[in-house]
């Protein structure tokens, strides 16, 4: 179990720690901007999902391996960014959204199995609260990353996002009592990835209103 949970982490670290960085990256933050946001990114899900279930202080407050890791992995993007910029490679913001969504995906399919897992092996009864630690786990760290960009939440505007992270939470739970813990969590990852990327596919979102105009008070 540990051993399984050490490995999802690490990948979701990873994950986020990219998706901050070229976050940050795009907001033309220096290289201590873009390492403070890959790792906001990379813990900030995990924090929330500790402090929910009581496990303090957060692991990533405890254990250095997550931070570490984070902030390896956005300084390296950043020096990849700099060599492409010393020669000459414009800024490709259609290449920028397809690196994003990917490390968002992964990120999120992996910190939701860990998050479900870390909850049921406190909290086995109450499947409501796995989910919902696999969910915040999921959406956490990209919510502050855009809070801090001064961003519209990603979550809250495009693609199946929170909602891909429900059901792989939910298929997880539905798992847990009836195959392994890593069979139940790859099918869980697997359910999350397929989501999102048919909605990227076939342009699937939650319903909106695309053109609301607030009415004045003289109105």
């Amino acid at each position: 179990m540990e051993e399984l949970l050490i490995l999802l982490e690490m990948i979701g670290t990873a994950a986020f720690a990219v998706s901050g960085a070229l976050t940050a990256l795009r907001h033309k933050t220096d290289l201590l901007g873009v390492i403070m946001l890959g790792i906001l990114t990379a813990t900030g899900g995990g924090v929330i999902r500790d402090l929910l279930l009581g496990n303090v202080p957060p692991s990533a407050f405890t254990d250095s391996k997550y931070v570490m890791a984070a902030a390896v992995t956005s300084a390296v993007i950043f020096i990849v960014a700099k060599n492409n910029t010393d020669h000459h490679t414009a800024f490709d913001s259609g290449k920028h959204k397809t690196q994003l969504f990917i490390m968002d995906t992964a990120g999120l399919a992996v910190f939701t199995a860990a998050g479900v897992l870390i909850a049921w092996e406190m909290f086995p009864e109450n499947g409501y609260l796995c989910v919902f630690s696999g969910v915040v786990s999921g959406v956490g760290g990209g919510l502050i990353r855009d809070i801090v960009v001064n961003e519209l939440p990603y979550i809250f505007s495009r693609h199946i996002y929170a909602v891909a992270s429900m059901a792989g939470g939910i298929t997880e739970i539905l798992l847990l009592d009836r195959v392994s813990q890593k069979t139940a969590a790859v099918a869980a990852a697997a359910v999350i990835i397929l989501i999102r990327f048919a909605s990227a596919r076939y342009h699937l979102n939650l319903p909106k209103i695309e053109a609301f105009e607030e009415r004045s008070d003289n109105d």
